[in-house]
């Protein structure tokens, strides 16, 4: 641009402008002459017009930090982009820099001039544009002072009515930088909607001009979508002349961790209050100074007081306590107190109530000491004992009578143990007998086996049926409940057409077809053992040429079924059937030659009973008796239905080559060596400890490992596990044969991962069966 003209074409707006001291200029575009008002030179400190004339240029004298925007905003106006509207700051003749705020427009051309010009005003505003830049630097110094990890800032303009945040508070939200900075009320979507209404009424009130409130909190949601609880305050550090504001400021912190805390620690005292009423615990303070207490309703029930009457001094309390505990706990409570470093007590004593009822009581007690250590009050819990002394004296008999209980399954236990292994033998030396000779022996020598068999499994039978009782009186009754087709159930009480045959009677089965797709909620081999106890009962006690039948019914309303086990026996009296079902009670028939002890009917019931189900009897003397087992029907798994009713149905002839046996008694070695080559295995290898067993199997291969479980050197269980650790030997099944009937080492060896798991004395058929299961698996 050049140098200013003298000559100022518009003298009417010289003289307007003039008469108001604000600067007039004007640059006729195209032809680069800039004329200046005289006051314009005067807001630039010149008072010799000819002076200003000769050294003021426009451009060098904007400050370079506002000299881009101003020439553009001008020659952009000059271009048809509409007026100019600005502040920036401008050189004086002493070199100093003051603020201006410069408007202006383009003249299109007209007839005293031919092309446009631009016509422009200035205005000093040194003294609000530094008031507002202090009030800027006061706002960003204590925005700057809380603008935390923890707290955040925010600012709001009335002016351009919109809000700041700071880059804390979008990192503390989770929201990106600038995305909620406008409108006052742009947030207020973010406020939880509970808290809305409280929040824009308070905003309306400050706005008119009302004083902030101090510490608030509101939820505001976060960017993932869960509320934060917000603890705001805020300051109004510019108001108009009616006291509205225009200038805030505010912080945000995030208190959500506090806040949960605080819920934690109001719920946990909820509990807290609930725990200390189930407990059925009072809760009580003393002052010692004052010698008063007070006590809740609790504690007032405990001495059968109320509001009006409890004991509100200790004299008075004192008179509540039995005459020969209060020496004692006077002595206790002198003691606690004397010691400075000791936090309380506990005590017991006997009252004696309003009604004179001897009652105990356990007082917990805490102090409230001063700080030269003094105890000057108390608070604590009261609790009435009684009822828990009563329990324990109980408790230590029920101890005594558990103890002297397991004294005596112990004692089954070995008794059982013991029995078993000459049974095995027993047992097992009649079967080898019977297959090996079979139709050499007499009529008489078979009739001797199988009585001799007949007495052995009966005696098994009994071991059995003492340690389930055993079991029973212990709560060691455990049944492993599953869903049990009754097709494959039912097949397996097939054995006892046999002797069904032998005593001359007939026994109807339910026909597959009849049963097919019932299935009960049991455990297998309790249901097994109930319907043979019951069967077997029946068959037994029904004179020859009689009938007994086993008939299935249901599901009925309630989803039960029943399965009723009927014979046309001589049937009892029903004080004979309340006598069948207590243990050892048989009824007078203990000089007849029927076996029995009379243990299967009591036994039946509590099984049937753990099994979620019933065993209801109805009997007439003369018209026989009637015995429903009754339980839940479910869906059946029909796999297992199918796989269990092929393997007891129809057991399939193994074919295993050879075995290794690993059993340390002499006689039981040859006995289940014998009992395997009837099962059609060849070769039987014996071993007489774990350690011999594995140096076997590492020379020689064979089909199958049988473990028992008591060995000199190691259980059976442990060579088991030395066999699957064995990459060559892992495939290997494994059979547990074992003296030891316990259920839980069957199920402990079971989940080990043994193949199978038969109790000694072994039955040739079920040693059959389950080589056949393994074989087939």
């Amino acid at each position: 641009m050049h140098q200013p003209d003298p000559s100022f074409p518009d003298r009417l707006y010289r003289l307007a402008i003039e008469g108001l001291g604000d600067g007039l200029w004007c640059w006729t575009v195209g032809t680069g002459k800039v004329e200046y008002s005289e006051s314009y030179g005067r807001l630039l400190g010149y008072e010799d017009a000819d002076q200003f004339r000769r050294e003021f240029e426009f451009e060098r004298a904007i400050h370079p930090d506002d000299h881009h925007a101003l020439i553009d905003a001008i020659r952009g106006s000059v271009q048809g982009r509409g007026p100019v509207n600005a502040e920036f700051r401008l050189r004086s003749r002493d070199g100093s820099y003051h603020w201006y705020l410069g408007r202006g427009h383009t003249l299109p051309p007209d007839e005293t001039c031919a092309v446009p010009r631009f016509l422009g005003v200035i205005k000093n505003i040194d003294a609000r544009k530094h008031a507002e830049l202090a009030l800027r630097a006061s706002e960003a110094r204590w925005m700057l002072m809380d603008d935390t990890d923890d707290e955040a800032s925010w600012s709001w303009d009335a002016e351009s009515g919109r809000r700041v945040f700071s880059e804390t508070w979008y990192r503390m939200m989770g929201y990106a930088p600038g995305s909620m900075d406008g409108d006052l009320y742009k947030t207020y979507d973010l406020v939880h909607p509970d808290d809305r209404d409280r929040v824009t009424e308070r905003g309306h009130a400050v706005q008119g001009g009302a004083r902030p409130p101090g510490l608030v909190e509101t939820r505001v949601r976060h960017a993932d979508g869960s509320y934060r609880w917000i603890a705001a305050r805020s300051r109004t550090i510019e108001r108009d002349a009616d006291g509205k504001p225009l200038r805030m400021v505010g912080v945000h912190r995030d208190v959500t961790a506090f806040r949960q805390t605080e819920d934690r620690l109001a719920a946990a005292l909820v509990r807290l209050n609930m725990a200390v009423q189930a407990a059925g615990l009072g809760v009580w303070e003393v002052d010692y100074l004052s010698q008063t207490s007070h006590w809740d309703a609790r504690t007032q029930e405990i001495y059968g007081a109320d509001e009006e009457s409890y004991p509100r001094r200790m004299d008075e309390w004192v008179k509540h306590v039995h005459e020969e505990d209060i020496a004692r706990l006077s002595d206790t409570i002198k003691r606690a107190r004397a010691e400075p470093d000791r936090p309380g007590y506990e005590v017991d004593f006997r009252i004696l109530n309003r009604k004179q009822e001897l009652r105990w009581v356990r007082l917990f007690v805490r102090f409230r000491r001063n700080a030269a250590g003094e105890a000057i009050g108390a608070y604590g819990v009261a609790m009435d004992t009684t009822e828990l002394r009563r329990l324990r004296d109980n408790e230590e008999e029920r101890l005594r009578l558990l103890a002297a209980s397991q004294a005596k399954t112990d004692l089954l236990a070995r008794v059982s143990h013991e029995l078993r292994t000459p049974l095995n033998a027993m047992l097992g030396m009649a079967q080898i007998l019977q297959e090996q000779l079979g139709t050499r022996l007499t009529p008489q020598q078979f009739e001797y086996i199988e009585h001799l068999q007949t007495a052995g499994w009966h005696l098994t039978s009994l071991v059995d049926d003492l340690l389930d009782i055993a079991g029973i009186e212990q709560g060691q009754a455990r049944v492993s409940l599953r869903p049990v087709a009754l097709t494959g159930a039912i097949a397996e009480l097939g054995m006892l057409q046999g002797a069904a045959r032998k005593a001359g009677l007939h026994l109807q089965l339910p026909a597959a077809a009849g049963i097919e797709g019932l299935s009960v909620q049991a455990d297998p081999r309790r249901l097994r053992q109930i319907l043979l106890n019951l069967l077997s009962n029946s068959l037994k006690y029904t004179p020859a040429g009689g009938r007994v039948e086993l008939e299935v019914d249901g599901p009925d309303e309630a989803g039960m079924i029943h399965m009723t086990v009927i014979d046309n026996g001589p049937g009892m009296t029903s004080d004979q059937l309340t006598g069948a079902f207590e243990p050892f009670n048989r009824l007078g028939m203990e000089s007849s030659s029927i076996p029995g002890a009379g243990l299967g009917l009591p036994l039946a019931r509590t099984l049937a009973s753990e099994m979620g189900g019933d065993l209801i009897a109805r009997s007439q003397p003369g018209e026989g008796s009637r015995f429903s087992l009754v339980l839940a029907a479910t869906v059946p798994e029909r796999s297992a239905g199918l796989h269990d009713q092929a393997t007891h149905a129809r057991p399939l002839q193994p074919a295993w080559r050879s075995a290794l046996l690993v059993e340390d008694n002499s006689v039981n070695q040859i006995v289940i060596s014998e009992l395997l080559r009837l099962c059609g295995v060849q070769t039987v290898l014996t071993a007489s400890s774990g350690t011999q067993a594995l140096a076997l199997l590492r020379e020689q291969t064979v089909d199958i490992a049988l473990l028992d479980m008591n060995l000199p050197d190691m259980t059976g269980l442990d060579v088991f596990v030395a066999i699957q650790a064995d990459e060559r030997l892992a495939h290997l099944p494994s059979l547990m044969i074992t003296a030891d009937a316990a259920p839980a080492l069957r199920e402990h060896a079971l989940r080990k991962g043994v193949s199978g798991f038969l109790t000694k004395p072994v039955a040739l058929d079920a040693l059959k069966t389950e080589l056949s299961r393994l074989r087939t698996a």
